[in-house]
């Protein structure tokens, strides 16, 4: 769709509308292609770089994450008309965003984007494209081309590109110009050109009264970003005192900061800066300053007086600006625009005619038709996979009049009234007032699969005014026998109304139809221009001079509609070709990885936590959608409903069964990992906190830990376990006694259903915001954030490890244990857990308070411990959950944000327990002496013991989450057996079966209670029924073990949000029949 250069004016009536034009379209005397040295050298002949567009509405949070992943340090914004309207770089993120403290996921990038950039043309000449960047300090220059943005100038590249041609010329002396007529007087030029520009040194343009701005290691990345506006520059010094110990640039904030999700007002900048950076002395030449930029990737430059103090950091923008400059002065003296005009136009002319450079043919300078057509199918690709979190009614029209001239316009089609109003507004006088078109109202709502694929162009045309929609990019797998019969019936009831009128609008369908879906609301009044899908097109006639009654042929497209639909009902099969395309249409490529891929198997296995899932015999996923925006996982569902392939969820990789990555059976799948949305996002003293489904909890604790170490969140002990999947258990931990488990602390949630629709709780409802926490999430749908309660802990808390053995009596320090605790005397502030490893036990607590306090708790409770100020470790709740997660008081915190898998070379298998009644000092010496007594097959056994009780046992089974296991509970057990890898582990499971059935006397029976986080299939699998959907009756075997009386209102809950089983694996929950 191409649009007239005069529409390109941007801001049209103000004065930069007027100097946009006017840059775009008049050249500046003395330029013309005539007069150039290079000839007709366009800006095609430059080192494109392909443009990053963005919608304007989308959010910072989302520009910045598209920009970090293309690695640009600049974004176009474009209208809803897909036309140029900001540019947003990374000095405006961090100046206008962080500096402001500007929430980035709520901000759109209008509000902070630079309006109404000056944009060149493709065919504009080079020399006039690079002068305007230089009188204009641009870094950046978009390029358009037919009307869309198709690539971007960056001046430094285009800088070293020429002065790398210039030292070509130096080094080859005369003889490079030998074949020109005027080679000479070239030659001449080019060596004056770079004897005036780049000999002097940079003590000539280090502005010695230039402010540059200090900042400490430790200052905040808000504080420097807030001195960077103050100073009105993009980089600030690390220092301490007066030596210099990093840089920290406006494209560190963007990439290092806020890419990786980092708080800036609690990181410090010595977490991010360029640390010792390269600098330049103030006697060094310009030209050996530049190639030092180039060859290093530098941007900024900072530069040091003879006693070794920085007195300016230089950009590539100060540098060429400031030597022309020089060459200005040293010139014709007279300093004035036309003069720097010239100078600026010999510079970049004298570059262009040397050529390409060495190892570089003509043709390969010059950006290519094909490359440019590509170019401008990725910024379209870009701008509709940002722009369409949820699939709009609103289309882009293109409408040619009488005249010949184009009208581009967006409109939302939900009706024909505003589409033919747009029309009306555009063709003016071209339409007889008298003769109006009529609008035929017509409203049958069908529903139908998913919503429909990325959306084509539209093209109108009034010389008989022709409206055509392009087919539909992918579409559902199985068509709608109800769907068709209602096309059919209500086609033949309408043309009998029809018989009497007469409308001014003439339909014709033309094409065979493509495929419908199942289950979405569909408006067909408007079939023709919205959903009435063909091979090739579908065109809609909209006359204006002929008075001719044809609205029937609605009815009989209808009528054909439903014939053409309900030949093709059977056709069910999935086809992975439409779902990649369907993706490649809505989610960049960069973040979807197929089987074909280089990184697909290092994607796959950097969560894998069982390496007995990382085998080539592992059912593997057709691809994997590393999602890094809710669009982008709305796009994931809606595609693989339409064609048939299932998702499953990956947010941690710690599934026991490695459900979220495989499938126990053949079939095409795809995975959808979490892992790039980690946001959390809490405030000082915020008594809540919203965190990303792909966080860890590691990545939970250190930020609240950092950023609010008044507060905590009571959850699991592991740091690596993924945020979703241990909410989607319900999740237990430490604290728990005093605050209650994972899932009970979360207070809101924002899910992707499976008709791509995104609900927080207000909307989901109480039914599935009651479901997600605890009832296995995966079923329900994608759950991509959570707000979470946070609890106050005290400055201080006490952490103790103390190991006893089996012949210091451990079996009866068991049997103590365990009648401790629902011992009133045991304060809810006190967990202590155990573990259980050949002949020893590892008690292990945390308490919300001081030692002393602690040691007085354990003599009253727990004497025969042994307990004792020696066993003390003080630290505050962050260091407490890194010393127990690590089991070493000298790891830092930050260790904790580590997401490295656990992949340590042995494969196991783990299983759980409910106990409800003490097992007793003899039960537990039967234990020790039967089957923890150190052996070859129990080698890498290991029991864990996490105590309940307190508030997480005073709640019923069925109060605010699906965990069951409440009251009357002492403690659930976890226990597994790992070895080799490589063996095939018999004697290890053996063993764990056999623990297993020795445990039945023990643990909980009617049902034998298990916990759903910790996934085990032997207890049972889905079956699934001819109708496609997994049955209740082969879920009820294994979901009441984990879920007991909650399963079947679970299954209620599938029922009505997801009654087609779309979310499935072998363990989900069944809809309720």
């Amino acid at each position: 769709m191409s649009l007239p250069r005069r529409t390109l004016s941007m801001g049209s009536g103000g004065a930069m509308g007027r100097r946009a034009a006017a840059i775009n379209d008049s050249p500046k005397p003395g330029l013309s292609r005539s007069m150039t040295m290079g000839g007709e050298r366009t800006v095609k002949r430059l080192r494109l770089s392909r443009a990053l567009t963005v919608p304007e509405g989308t959010t910072v949070l989302e520009a910045c994450r598209r920009m970090a992943a293309r690695r640009a340090d600049a974004a176009l914004l474009t209208d809803s008309n897909a036309l140029l309207c900001g540019i947003l770089t990374d000095k405006d993120i961090a100046t206008r965003v962080i500096a402001r403290e500007l929430k980035i996921d709520e901000t759109p990038v209008w509000k902070v984007m630079t309006r109404q950039p000056v944009f060149v043309l493709s065919d504009t000449l080079a020399v006039e494209a690079l002068q305007k960047m230089v009188q204009g300090k641009f870094r950046h220059l978009p390029v358009v081309d037919n009307g869309e943005v198709v690539a971007m100038l960056d001046i430094a590249k285009c800088l070293y590109d020429a002065i790398a041609r210039m030292e070509r010329v130096s080094e080859k002396g005369k003889a490079a110009f030998a074949s020109a007529a005027d080679g000479d007087d070239k030659y001449s030029i080019v060596e004056a050109l770079k004897e005036q520009m780049f000999r002097p040194c940079l003590s000539a343009i280090a502005n010695a009264d230039s402010m540059v701005v200090f900042v400490s290691p430790g200052d905040s990345v808000l504080a420097a970003t807030k001195k960077m506006v103050d100073a009105n520059s993009s980089s600030v010094v690390v220092a301490v005192g007066s030596k210099a110990q990093g840089i920290l640039t406006s494209r560190d904030i963007l990439m290092r900061v806020i890419a990786k999700n980092l708080h800036p007002d609690s990181t410090p900048v010595e977490m991010v800066m360029t640390p010792d950076p390269e600098c330049a002395t103030i006697d060094m030449p310009i030209l050996d300053a530049l190639r030092i930029m180039q060859e290093r990737k530098f941007l900024h430059l900072p530069v040091m007086d003879r006693d070794g103090s920085i007195v300016s950091i230089l950009d590539v923008i100060d540098i060429t600006h400031a030597a022309i400059s020089i060459v200005e002065s040293t010139g014709d003296g007279v300093g004035n625009d036309d003069a720097a005009i010239s100078m600026i136009q010999r510079f970049w002319d004298s570059a262009m005619a040397l050529g390409p450079l060495d190892g570089e043919t003509d043709t390969q300078s010059q950006i290519s038709e094909a490359s440019r057509s590509q170019i401008m199918s990725e910024a379209h690709h870009e701008t509709a996979s940002g722009s369409e979190a949820s699939f709009s009614s609103s289309f882009s029209f293109k409408l040619q009049d009488r005249r010949g001239r184009m009208h581009r316009f967006s409109c939302d089609v939900q009706s024909l009234t505003p589409l033919v109003t747009c029309i009306l507004q555009r063709l003016g006088t071209d339409i007889n007032p008298d003769r109006l078109p009529q609008i035929l109202g017509l409203r049958l709502f069908l529903d139908y699969s998913g919503t429909t694929g990325r959306r084509k162009g539209v093209v109108v045309s009034s010389s008989g005014t022709a409206v055509g929609m392009a087919s539909r990019d992918a579409w559902a797998a199985a068509y709608s026998g109800v769907a068709a019969g209602a096309a059919l019936v209500t086609g033949i009831a309408f043309i009998d109304r029809l018989r009497a009128e007469t409308f001014d609008l003439d339909l014709l369908i033309i094409g065979p139809c493509q495929k419908l879906g199942i289950n979405e609301r569909i408006d067909l009044g408007i079939w023709c221009l919205k959903a009435v899908g063909t091979e090739h097109s579908s065109v809609l006639q909209i006359n204006h001079d002929q008075p001719m009654a044809v609205a029937r042929k609605m009815a009989l497209a209808l009528v054909i509609f439903g014939f053409l639909c309900s030949n093709i009902f059977f056709t069910s099969l999935a086809s992975t070709d439409e779902f990649l395309q369907c993706l490649a249409a809505t989610v960049p490529a960069n973040l979807v990885y197929q089987q074909s891929s280089s990184s697909f198997t290092s994607v796959l296995q950097s969560s894998i936590q069982n390496p007995k899932f990382a085998t080539n015999t592992t059912v593997r996923p057709l691809c994997i959608v590393t999602a890094s925006d809710v669009s982008h996982v709305q796009s994931a569902v809606l595609c693989g409903r339409r064609a048939g392939v299932r998702l499953r969820i990956r947010s941690g990789g710690h599934d026991y069964e490695a459900l979220s990555y495989r499938s126990v059976q053949a079939e095409v799948f795809a995975v959808l990992d979490l892992s790039r949305l980690r946001a959390v996002r809490v405030g000082n003293r915020a008594t809540t906190a919203w965190v990303d489904a792909g966080a860890t909890l590691g990545e939970v604790y250190y930020a609240i830990g950092t950023v609010n170490p008044g507060f905590a969140f009571p959850a699991g002990v592991c740091s690596t376990v993924g945020v979703a999947g241990y909410l989607s258990g319900g999740g237990v931990g430490l604290t728990m006694r005093k605050y209650g488990n994972g899932g009970d602390n979360v207070v809101d949630a924002k899910i992707v259903t499976a008709g791509g629709e995104l609900l927080d709780r207000a909307a989901m409802g109480e039914d599935l915001f009651w479901a997600i926490r605890g009832g296995g999430g995966e079923s329900f749908g994608v759950v991509v954030a959570y707000q979470l309660k946070l609890s106050t802990v005290p400055p201080t808390v006490t952490v103790f490890n103390i190991v006893r053995t089996v012949d210091q009596g451990v079996a009866g320090l068991m049997a103590k244990w365990e009648n401790t605790i629902l011992d009133p005397l045991l304060p809810d502030d006190l967990t202590i857990r155990v573990a259980l490893q050949g002949n020893q036990a590892v008690f292990q607590a945390l308490f919300l308070g001081r030692c002393s306090r602690l040691a007085l708790t354990m003599r009253a409770v727990f004497p025969e411990l042994g307990m004792t100020a020696a066993d003390c470790r003080e630290m505050t709740w962050l260091r407490a959950m890194t010393f127990i997660a690590f089991g070493n008081e000298q790891t830092p915190p930050e260790t904790m944000l580590n997401r490295t898998n656990n992949l340590l070379g042995a494969e196991f298998k783990a299983k759980s327990d409910y106990v409800r009644r003490a097992v007793g000092e003899a039960g537990w010496a039967s234990i020790y002496g039967q089957w923890l007594a150190p052996s070859a097959a129990t080698a890498g056994l290991i029991m864990i013991l996490e105590p309940h009780g307190g508030k997480v046992g005073t709640w019923t089974a069925d109060d605010f989450t699906p965990y069951p296991h409440r009251q009357g509970v002492l403690f659930n057990i976890q226990y597994g057996v790992s070895w080799p890898r490589g063996n095939d582990g018999g004697a290890a499971l053996g063993w764990i079966h056999g623990f297993e059935a020795f445990l039945a006397q023990f643990v909980t029976s009617n049902p034998r209670e298990a916990f759903a986080n910790y996934r085990d299939l032997d207890l049972g699998q889905n079956v699934v029924g001819a109708d496609g959907v997994s049955t209740y009756e082969s879920g009820r075997v294994w979901g009441e073990r984990y879920f007991m009386g909650n399963f079947q209102k679970l299954a209620a809950v599938k029922a009505r949000v997801d009654p087609s089983d779309y979310f499935r694996n072998e363990q989900s929950i069944p809809p309720l029949r």
